[in-house]
């Protein structure tokens, strides 16, 4: 995964980021197999789901044992909370368990 700069943030440095998502964030955890990370959140996401990625990198999104298509919630302008906002803040991870690495692109002048 190949994020841009100024994009990457760090879950746990702003509590506002997990906060409305924490039911989801939580959940998404414990099925990964990182409840280790629940009250943590010790990772970090690209914010506004801006980024490069392998196909392979992100199969997990779509097993359906993972997440279920029926568990989003309909669109009604959700600002945060919605399931949606909590798959953006484990994108990393679940790249990085998948073994691939995630970087910040080098900017071009």
């Amino acid at each position: 995964m190949i994020v841009p700069p100024d994009a990457f943030l760090y879950l746990s440095e702003n509590s506002d980021w997990y906060d409305n998502n924490r039911p989801w964030l939580d959940e998404l955890l414990t099925r990964m197999g990182e409840s280790d990370q629940i009250g943590k959140y010790q990772f970090d996401f690209p914010a506004g789901s801006m980024y490069w990625f392998r196909v392979a990198s992100l199969t997990k999104l779509l097993d359906r044992q993972f997440i279920d298509l029926e568990e989003f919630e309909p669109e009604a302008g959700q600002l945060d909370g919605a399931l949606q906002h909590s798959v953006e803040r484990i994108i990393s991870l679940l790249v990085r368990k998948a073994g691939y690495k995630v970087q910040i692109a080098s900017r071009i002048s």
